[in-house]
């Protein structure tokens, strides 16, 4: 997937995707995948942003298209994106201020969902190699069996913070979507400006 900008991030997001928060924060570290070699985290956290209906950059068609990663490895990075609107959630402030960016990056992940009850990015078996930081998520149908889901296409995403020592520049996620496609989405390391 090619890179995309600080700005075309703030299109896939949306105003929608950072005041709908609905998730858990902390938790202990992911298992390791075990066809994938590398260490645990000495950490991981994250925060479901809960779900947006506006198309986002990345997504050409649903059906086609597993999801988009960034990642942030500075405060000033994420500047922009919290400042984007006026009525940003303190849990999601609070999460970025309790990011030591010495010695953790933050992902931002986002899928896509057949119904509006994709509300949630399952993120597990989160693992640092030498080369990149690794993890696997899927867009999560919420419901149980009596709730009634609307007819709609959601995006779901997450916020994910990584902690280690000498962390790769960078990032490989393996991402299934609602629809059931599933591929490799890679992220750079974005420090302070667009690329």
């Amino acid at each position: 997937m090619s890179y995309r900008s600080r700005r075309h991030v703030l299109q896939g997001i949306g105003t929608v995707g950072l005041l709908a928060v609905a998730g858990c924060l902390g938790g202990p570290p992911d298992t390791p995948d075990s066809d994938t070699p590398g260490d645990a985290p000495d950490s991981t956290a994250v925060l479901q942003l809960g779900r947006s209906f506006t198309d986002p950059a990345w997504s050409t068609a649903p059906t086609e298209d597993a999801g988009y990663v960034a990642r942030y490895d500075t405060r000033t990075a994420l500047d922009s994106l919290l400042d984007s609107t006026e009525k940003i959630p303190a849990r999601v402030t609070d999460f970025v201020e309790a990011t030591d960016f010495d010695a953790a990056t933050i992902l931002y992940l986002q899928s896509v969902g057949s119904s509006t009850c994709y509300n949630t990015l399952e993120v597990s078996n989160v693992t640092i190699t030498d080369e990149a930081v690794v993890a696997t998520a899927s867009a999560v149908d919420t419901s149980g069996s009596n709730t009634a889901c609307g007819e709609a296409i959601s995006y779901p995403s997450a916020f994910v913070r990584v902690s280690g020592a000498d962390l790769p520049d960078a990032t490989r996620i393996t991402v299934t979507s609602g629809f059931g496609t599933t591929g490799e989405v890679t992220a750079g390391s974005e420090t302070d400006g667009d690329r």
